[in-house]
């Protein structure tokens, strides 16, 4: 069966290894077994956490759950915030790339403005403090998240109000990097984010906008009533897992990949042409992830049942 040979587990975490309702947002005892059984027994095999949350945060978890030996084995990696950077601990040290650094130093100028100038936007057009939301944490990406409950009223009109703000902002910072006119630019990043981030409560432009500079390639995210941000367009899951695979010396690997969004969606493309590959996304998965796994006679499985997957994949036994 494709992936007994499997080299290489690439794995999203939040609504594909574990579901806040199904499984009380935990990671299924079972599922956890199968993948450090998998680990353990094959030598030749490689685990990717594919995420975009934190590095802290996630680093955290991986090693509560999976424990020191699958972490610190040399054979686990982390990408982190959709591809901002990776990470590869292993038993002599760890090895970090934070692959943002890699991008036009103009970019990474405006991202610094827009994190220290979002606040006071927010209480001069506003006049909101801290209690309405909080920047998360993050090394690079921008995210503001609602204080509110998530899916709430209050947070879903936070997060509409934080990412207009957010559009407004970056174009100010951009337009002061390169003497652009502000209202010009904000009109294009607007056309841009309700096209690729389905905006669509942004207000249209009202003037004609021109382009967006090639330096300013940002990539909007928004999750209804939970959280918006911004990264950069070249930072993506995609991107961060190949780096990986480079600093593990692996060239288009046997791959198991498991994911329930669009970017996972985009990493299951990247691998289709790789021999033996396999892909897989929970029933919960986005419309599109699901098609895509079931035209390629991938593994739907159930919610918390991602250790379906690895049987299928031929990693379950021992």
């Amino acid at each position: 069966m494709r992936g007994t040979q499997a080299e290489v587990l690439v794995l999203d975490l939040d609504g594909t290894l574990r579901d806040l309702v199904q499984t009380d947002g935990k990671i299924p005892q079972a599922t956890l077994e199968a993948v450090c059984r998998a680990h353990h027994a094959r030598p030749r095999l490689h685990v990717v956490v594919n995420t975009g949350q934190t590095l802290e945060h996630v680093m955290g978890l991986v090693q509560q759950v999976f424990g020191r030996r699958v972490v610190y084995s040399g054979r686990f990696a982390v990408v982190y915030e959709h591809g901002a950077g990776v990470y590869l601990p292993g038993p002599l040290g760890v090895r970090k790339i934070p692959l943002y650094a890699l991008l036009d130093r103009r970019l990474l100028r405006v991202f610094d403005r827009v994190r220290e100038g979002i606040f006071h936007a927010c209480r001069t057009a506003l006049g909101w403090g801290c209690r309405e939301f909080h920047l998360q944490g993050n090394e690079f990406n921008i995210a503001l998240k609602p204080n509110a409950p998530e899916g709430s009223r209050e947070a879903d009109q936070v997060c509409r109000t934080a990412a207009a703000l957010l559009l407004r902002v970056l174009a100010e910072c951009a337009a002061a990097e390169d003497g652009q006119n502000a209202s010009a630019l904000e009109a294009a990043l607007a056309l841009e984010a309700r096209r690729e981030a389905k905006l669509s409560f942004l207000p249209p432009p009202n003037r004609a906008a021109p382009s967006v500079p090639d330096w300013l390639a940002v990539q909007f995210f928004y999750y209804p009533a939970d959280l918006v941000g911004l990264s950069a367009r070249q930072l993506t899951k995609v991107t961060g897992l190949e780096a990986v695979l480079h600093a593990w010396g692996l060239d288009q690997p046997r791959a198991v990949v498991l994911g329930d969004g669009e970017d996972d969606l985009e990493v299951m493309r990247a691998v289709a042409g790789w021999p033996g590959s396999l892909v897989a996304c929970p029933e919960g998965a986005r419309e599109a992830v699901r098609a895509y796994v079931t035209a390629a006679s991938g593994v739907v499985y159930p919610p918390g049942r991602a250790e379906l997957a690895l049987e299928a994949a031929g990693l379950a036994g021992a």
